[in-house]
């Protein structure tokens, strides 16, 4: 949600959550894939990977910069894979999965805000400014 002054209100919620997440995963994950998009996410993604690990970048579609050591990669020996969006069966899969499993997964949780479909520039403005993360676009009401 937004505050009046235009910061997020969750952005202080997201911070604690990300180190809580640090110290609850394991530091010799396999594979670690990266949908957030915010900067930060890309570096939380290369301390949890193990030696000979791999990295799937979804997320970091933003102007946003991250700074790293690339010997990091190096000393890692990981393989870092960029992937642009999908195609239309997965988002027919994911979909599926959500629907599956909505009473059990607190898919909710990763919405940062709603907007009317009147509203959508407003909505990748704040994105685009990392104040939303996973906005909803709501369909006109007929």
């Amino acid at each position: 949600m937004m505050d009046d002054t235009g910061s997020s209100a969750w952005a202080s919620s997201i911070s604690s959550e990300a180190s809580s997440l640090s110290s609850a995963v394991r530091q010799d994950t396999d594979i670690v894939m990266e949908f957030a998009g915010h900067p930060q996410a890309f570096n939380e993604g290369l301390d949890l990977i193990r030696r000979g690990g791999r990295y799937v970048v979804v997320g970091q579609l933003g102007s946003g910069t991250a700074t790293f050591r690339p010997s990091l990669i190096v000393a890692k020996q990981l393989k870092i894979l960029g992937s642009l969006s999908g195609r239309a069966k997965a988002y027919w899969k994911a979909l599926e999965f959500i629907s599956a499993h909505r009473n059990s997964i607190p898919f909710e949780r990763i919405i940062s805000n709603r907007y009317p479909l009147d509203q959508v520039n407003l909505a990748l403005e704040r994105m685009k400014r990392y104040e939303e993360i996973k906005p909803v676009i709501l369909p006109p009401t007929l």
